[in-house]
């Protein structure tokens, strides 16, 4: 059953977020003094649209897709463990806090550079099309699964068993919500934006030719 309520807040969350960084982008356009009501509220054209583009932006959405809901189902596998502490995952029990807080999302973006070129090695400049180096490639929508996620957990934790703090939640779910806007913004901070060396590598091969 619980598995069910998180599915259900996981696809109202990535609604609710693709909906929120639709409008950041709209009313981030200054030279734009009116707006058509198609542009405010045609929700059935701007979702699957805004949506899909989350997913073409990488160029690739099959390994989008893929790394999407792999980070997805792993956030929320991440979100149980704190049940292995002492206590079920949905008590209030510091475990939990830890587990179901922004901070895996947080070092996922300040680390998603060093894990991927450890574990992809020298594939990135042997095998550019190889799976994983695809897969590692979608850094946005992997960090995009882990965010929604982690928030969806949240929420379903919550609204089951009303027993970790509310407190905790709503804090927890609006910087969780801020660093996904802040990634999906296009924006980056040092050490916090992947660069996926055979790129450059494959350009340049290019210009050689």
């Amino acid at each position: 059953m619980e598995f069910l309520v998180y599915l259900v807040f996981f696809f109202t969350t990535l609604v609710v977020i693709t909906v929120l960084n639709y409008y950041i982008k709209l009313f981030s356009d200054y030279e734009k003094e009116s707006f058509t009501r198609s542009e405010l509220i045609d929700y059935l054209n701007i979702v699957p649209k805004e949506m899909l583009g989350l997913f073409e932006s990488t160029q690739d959405i099959t390994s989008a897709g893929i790394g999407f809901f792999l980070s997805a189902f792993l956030t929320y596998i991440w979100s149980l463990l704190g049940g292995l502490v002492g206590s079920p995952h949905y008590t209030n029990e510091f475990g939990n806090y830890f587990f179901q807080s922004f901070l895996i999302l947080g070092m996922l973006m300040a680390t998603y550079s060093s894990i991927a070129e450890g574990i992809l090695g020298d594939l990135i400049h042997t095998n550019p099309e190889h799976f994983l180096v695809k897969l590692f490639n979608q850094e946005f929508t992997i960090v995009l699964g882990c965010g929604v996620s982690l928030i969806a957990a949240n929420i379903s934790v919550y609204g089951m068993y009303h027993q970790i703090l509310f407190v905790f939640i709503l804090p927890n779910i609006c910087i969780i919500a801020g660093l996904i806007l802040y990634k999906m913004s296009g924006k980056s901070m040092p050490g916090m934006n992947m660069k996926i060396p055979f790129r450059k590598k494959k350009f340049e091969d290019d210009l050689e030719e």
